[in-house]
């Protein structure tokens, strides 16, 4: 899964958005191979939100929360969730 989610990585950082299909299929491998994986959920939610789908990255945001949060990434992911949810009036 390490090298799914380095993969993965390194397509987001190419700022190329032909490129994050790609990614966002080597991070559904890592999820499927270890479900429990916070880093592949992070890098998903971010990669969905890329493609324009903000709900499906949201629920990964979450699911990356519940897994690891105390990650340094957590305050600013929560603050996204918290973000887009207002945004829907939740």
């Amino acid at each position: 899964t390490e090298a799914l989610y380095e993969e993965a990585n390194r397509l987001l950082n190419q700022k190329r958005q032909e490129l994050v299909p790609s990614a966002k299929t080597n991070l559904l491998k890592c999820i499927k191979l270890e479900p429990r994986n916070a880093d592949c959920h992070r890098l998903l939610g971010s990669t969905y939100a890329r493609l324009g789908d903000p709900a499906v990255g949201v629920k990964h945001y979450k699911k990356f929360l519940e897994l690891d949060p105390n990650h340094p990434s957590a305050d600013k992911v929560r603050n996204m969730v918290e973000v887009y949810q207002s945004n829907l009036g939740r």
